[in-house]
């Protein structure tokens, strides 16, 4: 009967134990799957160069495409971006940093 009730015990705090360190979290991947989207996400980013200093040429310039966004990495980041009649953009950095964000 003792033996019972310390086999219920031990089972009930093995299932307290483990359960209640299963918390509930925003983040959806895990284990190796987290780790590979955070490294197709260092992939899938690009860092935008720094201007030259001339705002009459593009020559340290990226091109941007659709679907991408220009993430800040730093504060206070200022952008040069220059837009064209044909739908073509380019951009660099001022100040600060950020990079491209091919898909989110």
């Amino acid at each position: 009967m003792i033996k019972t009730r310390v086999y219920k015990l031990f089972i009930f705090i093995f299932f307290v134990v483990t359960f209640d360190g299963c918390g509930p979290s925003d983040d959806t991947n895990w284990g190796v799957d987290h780790e590979k989207n955070e490294v197709l996400q260092q992939k899938l980013s690009k860092k935008v160069p720094t201007c030259n200093g001339d705002k009459r040429t593009t020559t340290n310039s990226v091109k941007v495409y659709a679907k991408q966004e220009i993430e800040q990495t730093t504060d206070k980041t200022v952008l040069r971006i220059w837009h064209y009649q044909n739908g073509d953009k380019r951009v660099c950095t001022v100040t600060g940093e950020a990079v491209i964000i091919y898909e989110k």
